[in-house]
């Protein structure tokens, strides 16, 4: 790649720029093994280097060693609430558009439009998760209309995962960063991260929230009395 570049650069006299996509992707043991015990070959090349970075390694606590090699650029959730609770009126217009350049208005309803984009929480890959997965059902009822009876099936397979995931004793305290939003380092709070049971937000400060799919669980579960044998 060195010999490339150099050869680019001195033929062209331009700059090399590398974008080096799907590197979020790989699975966390080998992208651990990837960027931070070979960060520094990664950063070694003659020439300018863009690498997609897995999300869950940004809650690893050697996360600050890569910046040592790397200047980090961190592409925030889109915020739909503020912190404060208030709907974010930008964020729902960016999800808005960004489902009307994928699909006609034709083929979904304003309120199971509305259902996935809240419960997508601001994240692009998971709105079109969700209305893949609508899609699928208002298809099993032989309709062409995404109704919100088949976004709220499509929610509770999602949140089914979470339920076969989540330990009790996460549930007192996702109670508790819904309430106070507060973003720290402790180990069970990223290993909530990591699953993206919390997200993570940039609206002013950083904080974080419950995932919206699985707020009632934890409005269940969090609160429930213990059990008395």
């Amino acid at each position: 790649m060195n010999l490339l570049s150099g050869e680019i650069q001195q033929r062209y006299h331009r700059p090399v720029l590398l974008v080096v996509e799907d590197t979020d992707k790989t699975e966390k043991e080998r992208a651990e093994n990837i960027f931070f015990k070979h960060a520094q070959t990664l950063a070694g090349f003659n020439a300018s280097v863009i690498y997609t970075f897995p999300i869950e390694l940004r809650h690893s606590r050697e996360f600050g060693d890569i910046k040592r090699y790397f200047h980090t650029h961190r592409m925030p959730n889109i915020v739909l609430k503020k912190r404060d609770g208030s709907k974010n009126s930008d964020g729902w217009k960016v999800m808005v558009k960004a489902l009307a350049r994928r699909m006609d208005w034709g083929l979904i309803t304003h309120g199971a439009r509305n259902s996935v984009i809240e419960s997508s929480g601001g994240i692009m890959r998971y709105l079109i998760e969700l209305v893949s997965e609508a899609a699928y059902r208002a298809l099993s009822r032989q309709c062409t209309c995404i109704e919100e009876q088949d976004t709220i099936r499509a929610i509770a397979e999602l949140r089914k995962d979470f339920t076969a995931a989540l330990r009790s004793d996460d549930y007192p305290l996702l109670a508790k960063r819904h309430a106070d939003k507060w973003l720290n380092s402790d180990d069970q709070m990223q290993d909530l991260l990591r699953m993206r049971a919390l997200l993570e937000y940039e609206n002013g400060d950083v904080w974080c929230d419950v995932r919206p799919v699985i707020l009632p669980l934890v409005e269940e579960h969090a609160y429930a009395p213990a059990a008395q044998s």
